[in-house]
C-alpha cells in the first residue's frame, strides 16, 4: 500500500481550515483573545505544513536525480563489463619501431588485414579504429581520430622497383 504524503498534507490543511472556520462560527462563546490565539496557532500549523510540502517536493526532486544518476552508472558499468569481456579478444602488437596497437587475436588471414585499435584509447576503455592517413616508403601512417595519435605501421610492399627516368642513349 502506497501512502500519498501530499494527500495527508492536504487533509491536514483542510482539517486546520475547518477548525479555524468552526472557531470563527462559535463567535461569542469564545472570547476574542482565545480566538486570536487559536487563529495564530492554526496559521502557524498551515505555514509548517506548507514548509513540509516544499521540503517533501525537494526530496522527491533529489531522489529523482539520484535515480537518474544511478541508471547512468548502471549503463556505464554494463558498457565497461562488455568492453572488458571483448578486450580479451585483442592483444597489443608491435606494428613497427615504437608503434603499437591492439589487434584481434582471431585475425591472421593474409588476404584481410586485421583492423588495428589505438593503444591509448584502448587503455581508456574505448575501441577507436586506427585509420589510414598516408603512405610512406615501406610504411603506412595510421591515425586515431579520437585522441589524435599517429602510428607508423611497417608494410612489406614486395621488392622495390626503381625507375630510371634518364633518357637512353645520352651517355
Amino acid at each position: 500500500m502506497t501512502i500519498d504524503p501530499f494527500g495527508i498534507f492536504n487533509a491536514a490543511a483542510t482539517a486546520a481550515k475547518t477548525l479555524r472556520d468552526t472557531a470563527l462560527k462559535i463567535g461569542g462563546k469564545i472570547d476574542q483573545e482565545a480566538r486570536n490565539e487559536l487563529n495564530g496557532q492554526i496559521g502557524d500549523l498551515l505555514d509548517r505544513m506548507q514548509a513540509m510540502r516544499e521540503a517533501y517536493s525537494a526530496l522527491l526532486d533529489r531522489y529523482s536525480a539520484i535515480e537518474k544518476r544511478n541508471a547512468e552508472l548502471d549503463r556505464e558499468n554494463a558498457e565497461l563489463r562488455a568492453f572488458e569481456a571483448d578486450a580479451k579478444n585483442y592483444s597489443l602488437q608491435q606494428l613497427g619501431p615504437d608503434a603499437f596497437a591492439y589487434v584481434s587475436n582471431a585475425a591472421g588471414q593474409p588476404q584481410q588485414p586485421a583492423p588495428c585499435y589505438c593503444a591509448r584509447c584502448f587503455g581508456d576503455k574505448k575501441k577507436s579504429l586506427l585509420q589510414f592517413e598516408k603512405a610512406e616508403l615501406h610504411a603506412h601512417i595510421l591515425a586515431c581520430h579520437v585522441c589524435g595519435s599517429r602510428v607508423r605501421k611497417t608494410v612489406d610492399d614486395g621488392d622495390a622497383v626503381i625507375f630510371d627516368r634518364r633518357p637512353r642513349g645520352m651517355w
